[in-house]
């Protein structure tokens, strides 16, 4: 019986990560793989969302980490928040201020990318977004009636090293 040779292994500093512990980690750069990272939530309402109205909120991204949206939901609700819309006729754009781009090439219907509580909306591709930057919620109400918007964003924070 032979017994199998170990072959050397290139020495890698203490504590690097190598493989992906979790596989949301495969979503951000690998440099942030070995951060703190804790669950969060950014929201943006539009309270109320005028008739026929286009209003920006925006998020201001807290310079404490990074973030990193998993999915989004939202609640559209008449001005009382007496009963909930199953039928948002919304058109919705987002703007990076870190990167200084808008993710959509026009805006989109808010069932494209909104979810709600019950069954959230998770995005193909997670987005990043840089601590210290802003990111604007543009909700385009498509109705002759005011509504009432609330709107979240989950994920986590990704901490500097020194946090």
């Amino acid at each position: 019986m032979t017994v199998p040779r170990l072959e050397a292994r290139a020495a890698r500093p203490a504590g690097q990560i190598t493989r992906i512990p979790n596989p949301f980690l495969g979503l951000i750069p690998r440099e942030l793989w070995s951060r703190l990272k804790d669950f969060f939530a950014y929201t943006a309402n539009f309270i109320p969302l005028t008739a026929s109205a286009t209003q920006t909120t925006n998020i201001s991204i807290q310079n404490d980490a990074d973030f990193l949206i998993l999915y989004g939901v939202g609640t559209v609700t008449d001005t009382t928040e007496a009963s909930r819309l199953t039928y948002v006729p919304q058109l919705v754009q987002f703007r990076d201020s870190g990167s200084g781009r808008e993710l959509f090439d026009q805006a989109t219907h808010y069932h494209n990318i909104y979810g709600t509580a019950e069954e959230p909306a998770y995005w193909s591709f997670p987005k990043l977004l840089r601590a210290g930057s802003t990111f604007s919620v543009t909700h385009q109400n498509l109705e002759a009636t005011d509504r009432r918007v609330r709107t979240a964003f989950f994920g986590f924070k990704v901490f500097p090293m020194d946090a």
